[in-house]
């Protein structure tokens, strides 16, 4: 990791993102270096492995503990769905996962809730509702993919604000009369400017990995749409 940094530094780069589950006590060791070489190391809070997960609650409270502008989060949006994206649903549909497994994760967003969260308290038991949909090989493989799209409010980044260095924005799927389909990017943006967060924000476009068959990918309208 020494060298990264010292390779960032030469290139220009002040920020690193650490990918998720990166244990909390190489923080404190590379501080020096961070400060030397003006390279800060942040680590990615994202989907199915955010606030709820051990290895991230330490890293972020080494973070606060620390309080060093050269160590940090990075926020990765899709803790923010407030619906599944509707490109997951018809690309798993189209080979072959059953359509009541969406249904029932879709009631879940309409209860404010989603699934990695009914697993975390069911202690990773699938729902009896939701095993009487999985009719098919292939749902056993779908399912367990599907509580990578989370729910949770803005407020949570109330106390992090100030250990933010930069957000993802990942979007699935801009529609045609705007706004990004399974994530509110107004509320959002309201509530960082409301914080007094001045980071910068980036497009993470990701539907693309669920372009229908036969279709074309369409990644550089959907981050144009992304940016107006």
């Amino acid at each position: 990791m020494i060298d990264e940094i010292i390779q960032a530094n030469r290139l220009g780069i002040h920020l690193i993102r650490l990918v998720s589950m990166v244990p909390y006590w190489v923080i404190e060791p590379l501080l020096p270096y961070c400060e030397k070489y003006d390279v800060t190391i942040a680590i990615e809070i994202h989907a199915a492995m955010a606030f709820d997960v051990p290895e991230t609650k330490a890293f972020i409270e080494e973070v606060k503990r620390l309080n060093s502008p050269y160590a940090g989060l990075v926020i990765d949006t899709g803790i923010f769905c407030r619906r599944l994206p509707r490109v997951v649903r018809n690309y798993e549909m189209s080979i072959g996962t059953s359509e009541g497994i969406f249904d029932y994760v879709d009631s879940l967003f309409e209860q404010g809730t989603d699934l990695h969260q009914v697993l975390k308290k069911s202690g990773g038991r699938y729902p009896e509702e939701l095993k009487k949909e999985m009719k098919f090989e292939h749902d056993h493989i779908s399912v367990p993919l599907l509580d990578g799209y989370e729910n949770y409010p803005l407020e949570v980044l109330d106390d992090l604000i100030p250990y933010i260095k930069h957000f993802h924005l990942k979007m699935f799927e801009m529609t045609q009369e705007g706004p990004e389909y399974s994530m509110d990017y107004k509320a959002l943006l309201t509530y960082l400017h409301a914080k007094g967060y001045d980071g910068y924000v980036a497009t993470e476009y990701e539907g693309n990995r669920f372009t229908l068959a036969g279709q074309p990918m369409m990644e550089k309208q959907q981050v144009a749409a992304n940016q107006k």
